[in-house]
């Protein structure tokens, strides 16, 4: 049998609105608070998960430089919900979540996934996401102000492999 695997992540954007230096906020609802990977009724093996990101890089505004600010993607966080239980209030259930640092690659060999949840995931499964982004006090000065962007990318393999 051939291996099959296939997912959709609704994704675009994550937005944490406005926020100022040395605060924490949550994304905005249904733009990373939550997101939702989806493995797909095709898919015909077990998944595991993964996601790595890019640090955020200024787009506009004083964060845009010259040189661009960069804020690194350790600022940001994620945490997982059970499989197929969705919330617009955060993770399921409340408390027993885990918040996750988001790096900028994926680990060297299979750990099931980000999450224990994210191991061994079936087909047609959705898997939500909930993003919280911490921005850095970088100068005296604080954080310039303007838009940042960046990349973030999820990786399905067949459960137990590593995720390259």
């Amino acid at each position: 049998m051939k291996k099959a695997i296939s997912i959709s992540w609704t994704l675009t954007p994550i937005d944490f609105a406005t926020v100022s230096p040395g605060f924490m906020a949550n994304a905005r609802l249904n733009l990373g608070w939550p997101t939702n990977i989806t493995v797909a009724a095709l898919t015909n093996v077990y998944v595991d998960l993964y996601i790595n990101g890019s640090d955020l890089q200024g787009l506009s505004g004083a964060a845009a430089g010259p040189p661009p600010v960069i804020i690194e993607s350790g600022n940001i966080t994620y945490a997982n919900s059970t499989h197929n239980n969705y919330n617009s209030t955060g993770p399921q259930p409340p408390g027993s979540e885990y918040w996750h640092t988001l790096n900028n690659q994926r680990p060297g060999s299979s750990t099931r996934g980000d999450f224990t949840n994210w191991g061994m995931v079936p087909n047609r499964t959705d898997v939500y996401g909930y993003w919280n982004i911490t921005i850095p006090i970088l100068l005296p000065g604080g954080t310039p102000g303007g838009q940042y962007g960046g990349d973030v990318v999820a990786t399905a393999v067949d459960a137990g492999t590593s995720p390259m």
